[in-house]
């Protein structure tokens, strides 16, 4: 399996910073997903998919946040692996923790995954179906 990176985001807020990071996956290991001859690895892509607009995932991610958490200064890393099919939506049904490093956020950025827009992964100008690790670092801001 091997991991290329394509895009990084910052997003500015007060008092979080959300970090992004998008990835994509070359091999799928999910069984399910692998059945699917709809879903195409890296390099198959003649494109790779990328962040529609990354404003607004970061407004997303911020909004998923939990705000105990926020409040008490913690914050953490999230793995998730999904499908972004061809009209750049997450496929909300393949939206997996593959690890979080506190679960509640793990669980927070699941529910911000479904509403990420990417510019989806392309073969000879088509968009495709194509399965991404995002990585995202909730980190809480100092007063």
């Amino acid at each position: 399996m091997s991991f290329h990176r394509v895009g990084f985001v910052r997003s500015p807020g007060a008092p979080l910073r959300t970090l992004l990071m998008l990835g994509i996956l070359s091999l799928t290991p999910l069984k399910a997903l692998a059945q699917d001859s709809d879903i195409h690895s890296l390099d198959q892509l003649s494109e790779l998919p990328r962040l529609a607009d990354a404003r607004q995932a970061g407004r997303a991610i911020n909004r998923a946040y939990p705000r105990s958490l926020q409040r008490q200064g913690i914050g953490g890393r999230v793995q998730l692996r999904f499908v972004v099919d061809a009209d750049g939506r997450v496929d909300g049904s393949t939206v997996e923790v593959v690890a979080a490093s506190v679960e509640e956020l793990g669980e927070a950025a699941k529910a911000a995954a479904i509403n990420l827009r990417f510019v989806p992964g392309k073969i000879d100008g088509s968009p495709v179906k194509t399965m991404v690790l995002f990585p995202i670092s909730f980190v809480a801001g100092r007063p």
